[in-house]
């Protein structure tokens, strides 16, 4: 949501679909590099981690990598806690995101199951 966001103020079409299709150009710089790094970090291949952790720095320097690795496990964990406790989504990131979240197969994802009756359904 607030890629698209940011997209609109910047006058920039980033394409979604690049989250779930590594093939794809998202439009953001160095996204096919940020996407790899996220995925080895939500993954279980040490070798993989440090290939795509090596991509981030030799592109973006050592800052991005902690920029990177921080941002993604800020939203992990935030994720985790609101599954855990059981808050909802709220209305207004329904609204503005079920747009997309069928068109990018989120439901298929098991964090969905935490979602009331199990995944993401439009209100």
């Amino acid at each position: 949501m607030l890629l698209r966001e940011s997209g609109e103020t910047k006058k920039v079409d980033y394409n979604l679909k690049a989250i779930v299709d590594l093939e794809l150009d998202s439009g953001v710089e160095n996204g096919d590099a940020l996407l790899a790094f996220v995925d080895a970090i939500n993954g279980t291949d040490q070798n993989e981690l440090e290939r795509a952790r090596a991509v981030v720095e030799e592109r973006m320097g050592g800052n991005a990598v902690v920029e990177a690795a921080v941002v993604t496990a800020n939203f992990s964990m935030l994720d985790r806690v609101a599954n855990a406790v059981g808050i909802p989504l709220e209305d207004f990131v329904v609204n503005k995101t079920q747009d997309f979240w069928e068109e990018l197969g989120l439901d298929n994802y098991p964090s969905a199951s935490y979602t009331p009756e199990g995944g993401f359904k439009y209100m």
